[in-house]
């Protein structure tokens, strides 16, 4: 599904009238380690993050997750998804206030995930790493990882 993404100045002037909707995924293996990417661009480039991006005007929140599926991690088969709990941002993510709905993703893993677009690598966890972006190390605290 194509979706129009907002101009960048539009998208960074819309923080400045009310909070953004992000979709943040959970990605566990068999050995409860968690897909963490690391951003290839600002903000927090080079940090790591759960996979997510911004839930775009006209798109649902299945087609949000599996947009960021295929754009960061290369994925295009079945997922299912629920919701885990919503995490509010209100100053770690410097372009604004952000309402993040953290879903857990069940997929395939025998496709491979591959780093895509603005994916600069991505890594299964056993513990939060040292730098990590936005509000993703209380979410992951609260998924039960420790540092």
């Amino acid at each position: 599904m194509k979706v129009n993404k907002l101009p960048y100045k539009e998208f960074i002037d819309s923080f400045k009238k009310v909070p953004r909707a992000a979709v943040s995924i959970a990605i566990i293996n068999s050995e409860n380690q968690i897909l963490l990417t690391k951003r290839k661009e600002d903000p927090f480039r080079n940090f790591w993050h759960l996979p997510g991006s911004f839930i775009i005007r006209n798109e649902s929140i299945e087609n949000c997750i599996e947009r960021v599926l295929e754009e960061e991690l290369g994925f295009k088969n079945n997922f299912s998804s629920e919701l885990l709990f919503l995490s509010e941002d209100i100053d770690k993510d410097p372009r604004g206030h952000v309402l993040d709905l953290i879903y857990k993703i069940e997929v395939d893993l025998s496709e491979p995930l591959l780093p895509t677009g603005r994916t600069k690598e991505l890594e299964y966890f056993e513990k939060i790493p040292a730098n990590v972006g936005f509000n993703h190390a209380g979410v992951l605290k609260k998924l039960g990882y420790r540092l």
